[in-house]
């Protein structure tokens, strides 16, 4: 008789950190060394067994990027990737999502 793994349930909350925060030095030396061409283009992550919608915090992190002249991002794009859980019948997903200029987030059709 085979064993099923046991079921874990979903994280409450996300456990990752704020959008580039942590990366701040890297974004600022590839800036410096394009010689102020190379920006921060956007962030990708996973919503594990959710769907590919922005979240509230996610919508808040893009509005973030687009508004705080220190990220240089003014119309910043994000992936959110679909990601099963073990259990589920729920296959691998992602979409694209770009926050405007008009602070409109749209989805992006990639093919």
């Amino acid at each position: 008789m085979r064993r099923r793994p046991a079921l874990r349930a979903p994280p409450s909350e996300s456990t990752s950190a704020e959008t580039g925060t942590e990366l701040a030095s890297d974004f600022d030396e590839a800036w410096d060394a394009s010689g102020r061409h190379v920006t921060f283009l956007g962030d990708w992550h996973t919503h594990p067994g959710g769907p590919t919608v922005p979240s509230e915090r996610d919508r808040e992190a893009m509005e973030k990027l687009a508004t705080q002249s220190a990220y240089r991002t003014p119309e910043p794009l994000i992936v959110i990737v679909q990601s099963p859980w073990p259990w589920s019948r729920t296959s691998r997903d992602f979409t694209c999502y770009l926050r405007r200029s008009n602070e409109a987030v749209v989805a992006l059709a990639l093919f």
